[in-house]
């Protein structure tokens, strides 16, 4: 059975032959078990002329391959020195970054500590500014409220210029609301109630009376309210002067430690640049020594390609000597058709041979002169 083995060797190496066309490879896949044996016609032997070419050139281009892969893994050995001797100069760089880093966060930390206690006594100066304004905006809002109540609503109520019913009672109902609200007494806000509903031409002199207090009373609160606004603003600028004397000394300060920020920022970012490095380097050691490997491997697979190859040629010797019985090379067809190409190929039988044999030769001489000279 040696030579069923020989074809099997034959037809592995051709079925990974890689620069090989495929029509090509099941052509001649397709021959191998009728390429060789007693009796051959020509086309049977340029059959296995091609066949035998094949895996030639296939073991000739393994061969420049094994070369170029040995070139390659001797350079990629000698860069991995260089870099790992780069590791060793980075992490010394690193140590001295760190040091710096050390001296310059000291000199920060001292004047940040300046800083922070500026601010906290500017913090104290913005919270009672702030303070004064919520009270003057309370005040404008109370000032904006009565000029509405004595220019809109009480003025229409006194000058009867109500439209309907519905506006007169809402403008009464703002003008009570707020008389109730600062304490008008109780004897005026029963008259203003049912005087306020009059028009000017019903009203009776004590309802003028009424009118004329109400008047007055409103003219008061805007007058009171236009008097502490103006109060309240005084205290506002001192404490904005205050204020900006001593955010002025904080800003000082607040320079002083910005400059010995950059200094550490300087020096932090030259710590980082060297951590970079040192990583970088160390990746490059990584990443060559996976190289490294990947071309001992593509080497490795360079020598066993030509191993295979130079096996199948040998296979190829052994065909050629037709060591065994004819019954065997028969055997050897049918089980090499059926391995080669099953989806296409049916169980063959000894009278079957030469039937496919004549297919055989046929299906190649179309392809004989192109497939022998490439």
């Amino acid at each position: 059975m040696a030579l069923i083995a020989a074809q099997k060797k034959v037809a592995s190496a051709l079925k990974e032959h890689k620069d090989l066309p495929e029509s090509i490879k099941k052509m001649l896949l397709h021959a191998l078990p009728h390429a060789f044996g007693a009796d051959v016609h020509e086309m049977q032997q340029q059959a296995a002329q091609m066949i035998r070419k094949a895996l030639a050139d296939g073991r000739l281009a393994a061969e420049e391959a094994q070369d170029a892969a040995a070139a390659k893994v001797k350079e990629a050995e000698a860069t991995l020195e260089t870099l790992r001797a780069d590791v060793e100069a980075s992490v010394s760089s690193e140590r001295e970054a760190c040091e710096l880093v050390s001296e310059k966060a000291e000199v920060l930390e001292a004047l940040e500590a300046k800083v922070k206690d500026e601010q906290k006594f500017v913090d104290a100066i913005k919270a009672e500014k702030a303070e004064v304004a919520a009270e003057q905006e309370t005040l404008e809002k109370e000032k904006a409220k009565v000029e509405t109540i004595q220019n809109v609503s009480f003025r229409m109520l006194l000058d009867g210029g109500w439209s309907d019913e519905s506006l007169r009672d809402d403008c009464l109902e703002d003008v009570c609301n707020y008389l109730n609200t600062h304490g008008v007494d109780t004897i005026l806000m029963a008259a203003l109630q049912k005087t306020l509903l009059l028009k000017p031409e019903e009203r009776t002199a004590f309802d003028t009376v009424a009118l004329e207090e109400a008047s007055k009373f409103i003219a008061e609160k805007a007058a009171e309210c236009t008097a502490t606004l103006s109060q309240g603003q005084e205290r506002f600028s001192d404490f904005h002067a205050e204020y900006l004397g001593a955010w002025s000394i904080w800003d000082l300060a607040r320079d002083e430690a910005r400059v010995a920020t950059e200094a550490r920022d300087g020096a932090e970012k030259a710590r980082q640049k060297a951590i970079v490095d040192k990583k970088q380097a160390k990746l490059k050691v990584t990443e060559q020594e996976k190289l490294v490997d990947n071309l001992l491997k593509e080497s490795t697979a360079a020598d066993n390609k030509i191993k295979q190859l130079e096996d199948a040629l040998a296979a190829i010797a052994q065909l050629e000597a037709g060591e065994e019985a004819m019954q065997d090379i028969t055997e050897s067809k049918e089980d090499s058709a059926m391995e080669v190409d099953a989806s296409n190929e049916s169980a063959m039988t000894v009278d079957q041979t030469s039937k496919d044999s004549a297919v055989t030769v046929d299906h190649l001489q179309g392809d004989t002169l192109r497939v022998a000279g490439a």
